[in-house]
C-alpha cells in the first residue's frame, strides 16, 4: 500500500518538474523573464555550451516541457523562447563559425582577386580550415538533426545552406579561372579531357568534406539512436577549439598526400 501511495505522488507531482524546469532554464541558456507574466524577455550570458554535458538535458527538458504545455499557455511560451535561446547557442557554434571561417579564409587567400592554382587547391585552407571544425560541427549536427519540430529542422537546413554558399563563394573564382585558362591553353576540345580530370578532383574533395560535415544516410541512422548524447561531457568548447589545429595540421598532410596521388593520375590521362 505504501509503495502504491508513492507511486500516486509521483504521478501527481510529475507535471510540476516542467514548471520547475521553465522558472530554472532561464539563467541556464541566458535568459531572464523580467515581469510576472514572463512577457517582457532580457537576453544575457548563458551558463550553458553546447560542448557541456548540461545542453542535451536542458534541450530535453525545454522539449518536454513545450509538448506538456498547450499552445497558448504561460508556461508554453517561455518555454519556445527558453528554445529559441538554446538553438542560437548552437547556430552560433556552428552556423556563424562556418561562416566566420569562410570569410577568414577568404580574406587571408585574397580569394576574390587571387584564384588559387589547381594543383595546390586541395592543401590549401579552403579545405584544411574546414577540416578543422568538421568533426566538432558533426558531433554538434548529430544532436539536433533527429529531435522533433520545425525549430530543429530549420536549424539544420540553415546550416546545410550556409555550408554549401560558404563551399561556392570559396571555390567559384578559383574553378572558373582554371577552366578558363585550360581552354586558352588547349582549346575546347584539348580543355574538355582535363578539365572532367579536375572537376572529378575538385567534386571528389567536396564530397569527402561533406560527409566529414553532414555524414551519409547510414551514418545519421546510426546517430539516430543516440543523437541526444552525441556529445562527450568532457568535450567542452575550449577543448574543442585547441583540437581544431591539430586536426587541420593532419588534414594538410593527408590533403597534400591525396592531392598527389590524383595530380599523377592526371597527368597520366
Amino acid at each position: 500500500e505504501e509503495a502504491i501511495l508513492s507511486r500516486h505522488a509521483e504521478d501527481i507531482g510529475a507535471p510540476l518538474r516542467h514548471y520547475d524546469a521553465i522558472d530554472s532554464l532561464g539563467v541556464v541558456v541566458g535568459v531572464l523573464f523580467k515581469d510576472a507574466g514572463g512577457k517582457t524577455v532580457v537576453r544575457g550570458l548563458a551558463k550553458t555550451k553546447v560542448d557541456g554535458p548540461d545542453y542535451v538535458p536542458t534541450l530535453d527538458k525545454i522539449d518536454a516541457a513545450i509538448a506538456f504545455f498547450p499552445p497558448g499557455n504561460d508556461y508554453a511560451r517561455r518555454a519556445g523562447v527558453l528554445r529559441g535561446a538554446a538553438l542560437d547557442l548552437w547556430r552560433d557554434a556552428v552556423t556563424t563559425r562556418i561562416k566566420s571561417v569562410t570569410r577568414d579564409v577568404y580574406d587571408v587567400l585574397k580569394l576574390g582577386k587571387e584564384p588559387i592554382v589547381a594543383d595546390k587547391l586541395e592543401a590549401s585552407l579552403v579545405y584544411t580550415r574546414f577540416y578543422g571544425i568538421s568533426s566538432r560541427s558533426r558531433q554538434l549536427l548529430a544532436i539536433v538533426r533527429h529531435r522533433d519540430g520545425d525549430a530543429y529542422r530549420d536549424l539544420v537546413l540553415d546550416a546545410r545552406n550556409t555550408y554549401c554558399f560558404s563551399r561556392e563563394k570559396l571555390l567559384k573564382n578559383s574553378v572558373k579561372v582554371h577552366m578558363e585558362t585550360l581552354r586558352g591553353a588547349h582549346g575546347l576540345v584539348g580543355m574538355t579531357r582535363l578539365a572532367s580530370v579536375f572537376l572529378l578532383r575538385v567534386c571528389t574533395s567536396e564530397t569527402n568534406l561533406y560527409l566529414e560535415f553532414f555524414g551519409n544516410e547510414k551514418d545519421e541512422a546510426e546517430e539516430n539512436g543516440g543523437g541526444k548524447s552525441a556529445v562527450a561531457e568532457d568535450g567542452v568548447d575550449d577543448d574543442a577549439k585547441a583540437t581544431e589545429e591539430a586536426i587541420e595540421l593532419a588534414a594538410k598532410a593527408k590533403m597534400k598526400k591525396k592531392n598527389q596521388v590524383l595530380l599523377a593520375t592526371s597527368r597520366v590521362a
